[in-house]
């Protein structure tokens, strides 16, 4: 896999860097050449070419070994025919499962509840319709796994495994698969796992979602249970290691409040980074909203006394993490004691807020400058350095926030650890320029290279044209 990471401006293109895994380097040209095929549309800030960054991510996987066609199918009925999907674990947080559906439309699910990470472990049972089973079995068909090689060579031991199995007629097939993509193993190996999974639902399970309350309701649990309430609780410990699961979670989560669950039960609080023993759900849940900025779910705990029962160490934490970049919640945290000044192991809610692949990485401009409005309105400092003696405007690269800062009263010049300024720390034109218009001076942390020579470098158009209108 190689990735390159592309410099556009408007009027010039370039590739910035290239990095290698897995022994690619050789292929270095044809990322290049490919990359170069790419047109982008020019990127304007304030009516004028601004540079754009982005990342092209050109995977190159060994060609496909085909499965052979003349391997004969086997022959059965629904009523002689199983499909199973086996996940195993992994040295993070790799969901452990098996599931299987059967010709007749039967799935069954079943994970251990120790070290699966899975929300709702045990075995659960359900049907799918005879002709969503059928749809499977043709999927198997024209997949040729009759003729899929049993296994691939792969040296890695940190990656799960997964194990696709077709009885059928008598017949058992097995397909294993631990990075096969990497040694020829065809798409429709990887196509076939995923329909097993989004035919029989296992979300519901593994995660938590919207289906989850239904399913529980179907199984006879008593949603007010304390067995339903650790349910919860897992699904939201889970949430710690794999962002992508907080919608669906925010929706079990929801559907379950609405439903009656109990949230004064206790439950493990305990998660990646939080180790807050025994506490109630509701309290969970206030911690899991305030971090991944679910507004209607942390509102729903405010009203209930959730937010109010959060420790003052809870809720100092979670508005100096930038309260899930959400406005409402950080307005919410303070009304409730939150310390505006609050420092936690990054710094404070700026430096949270400016964080490149932080809580607000994917938040979009518009809630970032109103989180920032609440930041000035509660004179958060903007300048106080974190424990590696970096200031919140350093290596900022979204308008708002750095808007926010000038407005908050920054120190456009102020240096950090190694004499850097904030000019020499971003990698934004867009930040450059609004730096520069504000006061910035464009000589200081010339230590670490002239603005110019770094604007060429990056290609910043604005910030170019704005030394040239200074004559500088």
């Amino acid at each position: 896999m190689i990735d390159a990471a592309l410099a556009e401006s408007g009027w010039q293109r370039m590739i910035r860097s290239l990095s290698f895994w897995n022994g690619e380097a050789s292929r270095t040209e044809q990322a290049l050449e490919a990359a170069r095929q790419w047109r982008f549309r020019a990127q304007q800030f304030d009516g004028r070419p601004v540079q754009a960054v982005g990342i092209i991510t050109i995977k190159y996987l060994q060609p496909e070994i085909a499965a052979s066609p003349a391997a004969e199918f086997p022959n059965g009925t629904p009523a002689d025919t199983e499909m199973m999907l086996e996940r195993t674990g992994c040295y993070g947080s790799c969901p452990a499962y098996k599931v299987s559906i059967s010709g007749q439309g039967r799935v069954r699910f079943s994970a251990d509840g120790a070290h699966s990470y899975v929300a709702w472990s045990g075995i659960h049972e359900t049907r799918v319709s005879p002709q969503v089973a059928a749809e499977l079995i043709e999927a198997f068909r024209s997949a040729h796994f009759a003729g899929l090689r049993p296994a691939c060579e792969v040296a890695a031991i940190d990656s799960p495994t997964y194990l696709l199995t077709l009885r059928r007629g008598g017949r058992t097939i097995r397909v294993e698969d631990h990075l096969c993509q990497l040694d020829g193993m065809p798409a429709s190996v990887t196509a076939l796992q995923d329909m097993i999974d989004r035919l029989a639902g296992t979300r519901r399970w593994i995660i938590g979602n919207v289906d989850t309350v239904a399913a529980m309701k179907a199984e006879g649990l008593d949603l007010a249970s304390p067995q339903v309430a650790n349910i919860a609780a897992q699904a939201i410990r889970n949430s710690w290691g794999d962002r992508n699961r907080t919608p669906d979670i925010a929706q079990f989560l929801t559907r379950l409040v609405d439903a009656g669950a109990r949230l004064d039960l206790p439950v493990d609080g305990s998660a990646e980074d939080m180790d807050a023993g025994s506490i109630p759900l509701g309290r969970m849940i206030a911690l899991f909203a305030a971090r991944f900025g679910e507004e209607g779910l942390f509102a729903q705990m405010a009203s209930r006394g959730y937010v109010a029962s959060m420790t003052g160490a809870e809720r100092d934490t979670a508005f100096a993490n930038a309260a899930g970049c959400s406005a409402a919640i950080a307005r919410t945290l303070l009304s409730n004691g939150a310390d505006p000044h609050a420092q936690s192991e990054n710094g404070n809610a700026w430096h949270a807020l400016g964080e490149v692949y932080g809580v607000c990485h994917a938040a979009g401009e518009t809630r970032r400058a109103e989180l920032a409005e609440v930041l000035i309105a509660a004179q958060v400092s903007p300048g106080r350095a974190n424990g590696q003696r970096r200031i919140p405007l350093h290596n900022i690269e979204s308008p708002a926030v750095v808007r926010g800062l000038i407005r908050a009263g920054a120190d456009l010049d102020a240096k950090g650890s190694g004499g850097e300024t904030p000019l020499m720390t971003t990698q934004d034109d867009r930040v450059a320029l609004i730096l520069l218009r504000a006061g910035a001076d464009p000589h200081a942390g010339a230590s670490v290279g002239a603005l110019r020579a770094r604007a060429r470098e990056y290609h910043w158009p604005a910030t170019l044209a704005w030394l040239d209108a200074k004559g500088l």
